[in-house]
């Protein structure tokens, strides 16, 4: 008897030790909200044709397996990232044009700069470089976790010049994609609860510089329907071979809005470095 009740207890013990582990290893499914402000000088809004804006901003990130799909709410561009289908598609719900590409392509593209395996990696390596990102604090509080990380990240080489403070919540697991989708294929682990950005780049000769910070307003884990990442019907998607051809469809929406006032106007002639609100860092 007893030799069979240590058994149940031990078959019981595994399980629950079984089900903590998969559960804390699982990865987020739900929805993210955060509200984020960015401020870049006259050059930079300029030659991104529209992909950048100055202001205060809101995005929603609906996630699922490895599936994101990104909400520019200001703007109503958004973005699907479906590496599982090897696809990224951009559309505009104002405009209800889209494009589709290669996921591997916009990435190289646009979003692997603070990636340590991706393009930026290759720059580097270019004399004098450095790419260094530390757990400074591993005790911080944020929405209720009390494992949260403040990591201090910087770049540079003759091209870019970047710094980044992080707040990270380690247990909160998300797939590689949501990297991509916020923070330009950051290595690290764990959800964003809030970040600071700051970067100066050389192009053509001139020097660029943006601030970008960014606060997690409402974390909801749900179920996500598959459905809520299907294209609406009215969206007329094209297939395109260049990731830079989504230049067009940036361009075709901020021309909609401007001309119904509704594109963001804040322009600065300098980059001011400053928060809205107070923060803990």
């Amino acid at each position: 008897m007893k030799n069979t009740l240590l058994l149940i207890c031990t078959l019981f013990f595994a399980t629950t030790q079984a089900f903590a582990q998969t559960k804390k290893s699982s990865t987020f499914e739900g929805e993210l909200h955060y509200r984020t402000m960015e401020n870049h000088d006259k050059r930079t809004v300029k030659l991104s044709f529209g992909m950048i804006y100055n202001g205060a901003k809101d995005f929603t990130y609906i996630i699922k397996g490895n599936k994101v799909l990104h909400k520019d709410e200001s703007i109503g561009i958004y973005t699907l990232f479906d590496p599982d289908n090897n696809r990224i598609i951009l559309y505009s719900i104002f405009i209800n044009k889209g494009m589709i590409f290669k996921y591997k392509d916009y990435i190289k593209t646009y979003l692997s700069q603070l990636s340590s395996s991706g393009p930026a990696a290759e720059r580097v390596n270019l004399s004098p470089s450095l790419y260094r990102f530390n757990i400074i604090n591993d005790n911080y509080q944020s929405h209720g976790y009390k494992n949260a990380q403040l990591i201090k990240g910087r770049l540079e080489n003759e091209y870019v010049s970047t710094s980044i403070d992080i707040i990270a919540i380690p247990s909160i697991k998300l797939p590689r994609t949501m990297y991509y989708a916020q923070l330009y294929g950051i290595n690290i682990d764990g959800l964003i609860s809030k970040f600071v950005f700051e970067q100066s780049t050389t192009f053509l000769g001139k020097k660029l510089k943006s601030y970008t910070c960014s606060n997690l307003e409402e974390i909801i884990t749900r179920k996500v329907n598959d459905s809520e990442f299907e294209i609406p019907a009215s969206i007329k998607i094209e297939e395109q071979g260049s990731p830079f051809k989504v230049v067009g469809l940036y361009k075709k929406n901020r021309k909609y809005l401007q001309k119904r006032k509704l594109y963001p106007t804040q322009t600065s002639k300098d980059v001011i470095y400053e928060i809205e609100e107070d923060w803990d860092f």
